[in-house]
């Protein structure tokens, strides 16, 4: 659904920090709240398909889906650098504490 058919209470929450916030997701182009959930935990658990769907999301023709999907991949890619880094500085920190 395009952003010029949304209404004014949906249009203003379309954006990713207020997308959660839209009663009804689904009924405007977006997904529904349980499978945007789930996609969420399962960006968090893991990331590399969390960046598919939220291309997949970000690709859309929906205004709500695009929104829904920039959180699902910003959250892969913050949890993809975190990983990267405990990986880096692991080896520093178990020489500091003597592991």
């Amino acid at each position: 659904m395009q952003c010029s058919q949304l209404s004014d209470d949906v249009r203003s929450n379309a954006i990713p920090s207020r997308v959660h916030k839209i009663a009804q997701p689904e009924a405007y182009g977006g997904w529904s709240k349980g499978l945007y959930s789930l996609f969420v935990i399962l960006a968090i658990f893991l990331p590399p398909a969390g960046i598919i769907l939220g291309i997949v999301g970000i690709a859309s023709d929906s205004t709500v889906k695009k929104a829904q999907g920039k959180v699902v991949l910003v959250c892969s890619f913050i949890l993809i650098v975190i990983g990267i880094v405990g990986g880096l500085l692991a080896p520093q920190i178990s020489k500091l504490w003597n592991f």
